[in-house]
């Protein structure tokens, strides 16, 4: 019988035109639908954690085999501003944009500490994935790790990683994305490939079978 999937993800599962080149055959959902799984996917761009938590309702009753959940980057990255403070200053002509450029420095990342989801309330939205599909199985896979270029670009984003995987991997259903090949990530740093969907289509069929 057929296993049934379903994935909730930020952008990582989609294709891609830029930084580089990855085409919709080349996703790991297009991948894995290739191999004979019935896939289901929710994918949002720029998605949190909270924003995916939200798309549990219209899954309520349903039953899946397996259950994939790809969230975290946009939740742990130092922010230099709260997603408020964006869209108010997007919101103003001209200006606008100008400040945002001025404080988009790491110097105001370090100072301001902000990240969209705190730890502890990252931690809580794993626990309602789990709890929001009681008796399946559902899995975390891990947020891509960061290589030099992009903890010079980002200051403290390859400790706010770590942190955040380890939440995830305190579930004890976690895919560590820990060993994935550089050239599984594009080179904006987080992300993938066509090298990199591979990656996670073979990680998530060696778990299944």
């Amino acid at each position: 019988m057929t296993k049934r999937i379903l994935l909730l993800t930020d952008s990582l599962s989609l294709p891609r035109s830029k930084p580089e080149i990855c085409s919709l055959e080349q996703t790991y959902p297009e991948l894995l639908r290739s191999a004979n799984y019935t896939v289901c996917t929710v994918a949002i761009g720029g998605a949190n954690s909270a924003d995916l938590l939200k798309q549990i309702f219209y899954f309520e009753g349903m039953t899946f085999d397996y259950i994939f959940i790809q969230s975290g980057i946009v939740d742990c990255t130092p922010r230099f501003l709260k997603r408020t403070e964006l869209k108010i200053l997007r919101s103003i002509p001209f200006i606008g944009n100008k400040i945002i450029g001025l404080l988009n420095k790491n110097w105001v990342r370090n100072i301001r500490s902000i990240t969209y989801t705190p730890p502890k309330k990252y931690a809580q939205h794993i626990q309602k994935f789990i709890t929001g599909f009681p008796k399946q199985k559902v899995y975390f896979i891990g947020i891509l790790p960061a290589n030099e270029a992009y903890e010079q670009a980002v200051k403290n984003v390859t400790n706010r990683i770590n942190q955040y995987n380890l939440i995830l991997s305190n579930t004890g259903n976690y895919i560590s994305m820990e060993n994935i090949p550089s050239a599984g990530i594009m080179s904006d740093h987080h992300h993938l490939t066509a090298a990199g969907h591979v990656y996670i289509f073979e990680s998530i069929k060696k778990l299944i079978n």
